[in-house]
């Protein structure tokens, strides 16, 4: 992998470290995701994504890190209250709290049947709330990836 072999040739290089991040993520490979996550948010702390990607999967961790992804989602907001992705990463923590599907709703500011757009793609509120449920049976039944 090149992000690899330019992470080690520079450890202080945050783009290399997110390079890998995405690498290892394509490759289902989660502990190397994880670090790679953290490393880059660490060299780099305005790499909003980053840190909302981090946060997002450290709540898949069992138990889930939920204490670790609202420090996370605080520095986000921090650094900036409008970011899309951080509203998501808020109503993930929600989810892994097992709050109410309103709760949820409302920080999303989204009604059942909403379109829910993601670059190429668009999905109801209504199917990603199926797709959690789904992320929560196979974790009952195979366990955390971590």
């Amino acid at each position: 992998m090149e992000f690899r072999a330019a992470a080690e040739m520079d450890k202080t290089s945050a783009e290399a470290h997110w390079g890998l991040a995405r690498s290892f993520e394509n490759l289902g490979q989660f502990h190397e995701t994880v670090e790679a996550l953290r490393q880059t948010a660490e060299l780099n702390p305005d790499n909003l994504e980053a840190k909302t990607k981090l946060g997002n999967y450290i709540l898949l961790a069992e138990p889930p890190q939920i204490a670790e992804t609202e420090r996370i989602l605080a520095d986000v907001f921090a650094r900036d209250a409008n970011f899309v992705e951080g509203y998501i990463l808020k109503a993930s923590i929600l989810t892994a709290q097992r709050r109410s599907e309103k709760d949820i709703l409302d920080v999303l500011n989204y009604a059942p049947g909403d379109q829910v757009f993601v670059p190429g793609k668009g999905f109801t509120i209504d199917t990603i709330f199926q797709t959690m449920e789904r992320v929560s049976l196979v974790r009952l039944l195979f366990g955390s990836p971590f």
